[in-house]
């Protein structure tokens, strides 16, 4: 279990310098429209899936430090991802906001939003990008 202090500091990091914060504009992405219904947050997101795997993700957009951390985060861990495995990664980290049991280890740095459970109106921030990934990624191949 990772420390309340580098939780926080995971999550100011990826805010302030969101990883793969970059607008897409190429004809092979995928656009994942995002907006938050009890707030401003607002983002799209771009994924470049080839041969069911992930080949790229990259977003743009405005939120609070929860929803940019965790999109943030997520784009880092699903480039490469088939998206079986990109799907069990996302059910996984929202079983874990949502208060059920979860498997820590597939969670690498999304962790940091394990306290998440214990501040309602917090979920809908943490759970605005892996809702919207996991609706997209459910289009594609044997996934569910």
């Amino acid at each position: 279990m990772i420390d309340k202090e580098i939780k926080r500091q995971i999550i100011i990091d990826h805010y302030s310098t969101p990883r793969n914060f970059k607008e897409i504009l190429a004809e092979n992405y995928k656009v994942v429209d995002l907006q938050a219904k009890s707030c401003v947050d607002s983002f799209k997101i771009y994924l470049d899936i080839d041969e069911e795997v992930i080949k790229d993700f990259k977003f743009q957009g405005k939120g609070c430090a929860i929803s940019t951390a965790s999109i943030s985060i997520l784009s880092k861990m699903l480039i490469d991802q088939k998206v079986e495995v990109a799907l069990e990664i996302i059910e996984n980290y929202l079983k874990m906001i949502q208060g059920n049991e979860y498997d820590e280890k597939k969670l690498e740095e999304l962790v940091a939003f394990d306290g998440v459970k214990n501040q309602i109106a917090r979920i809908s921030c943490a759970s605005l990008g892996a809702n919207g990934l996991k609706e997209e990624l459910k289009k594609y191949g044997k996934t569910k």
